[in-house]
């Protein structure tokens, strides 16, 4: 695999550091649906997606993050109904498996559509 050095990244007509890039940009996410049948829409540095039950989905991380520091975020939405929220585990200490637990308003697991997580902070 070729490296590609470089101070700033552009287009000819704006241009950002690349450290804005290597430490800006999420570094997995994964959109998919899970009310009814489970199905992964799109991912980026995710082996799979697994359904643990109702309401709950696990992130199978490809590049591991470190946990030295435990020095990364989730964020996301489960589904869109008024209401619904979501949050986010680590399974165990694993740092390339991560849970996210959709919930209705009234707080009870549910499985919703349009589910979508992404994470940023240092791969391992």
């Amino acid at each position: 695999m070729s490296t590609i050095n470089a101070q700033n990244y552009g287009d000819g007509t704006d241009s950002v550091p690349a450290s804005a890039v290597l430490q800006g940009t999420a570094k997995a996410w994964a959109a998919w649906d899970n009310d009814g049948t489970f199905t992964t829409r799109e991912t980026y540095n995710v082996s799979s997606l697994t359904d643990d039950g109702v309401g709950i989905a696990s992130l199978n991380i490809t590049n591991s993050f470190s946990l030295s520091i435990l020095n990364y975020l989730m964020s996301g939405m489960s589904g869109g109904a008024v209401g619904a929220g979501c949050h986010f585990t680590i399974a165990g200490t694993n740092s390339n498996t991560m849970q996210i637990v959709g919930h209705n308003a009234n707080g009870a697991d549910t499985d919703f559509n349009g589910n979508s997580a992404g994470c940023s902070g240092d791969l391992a």
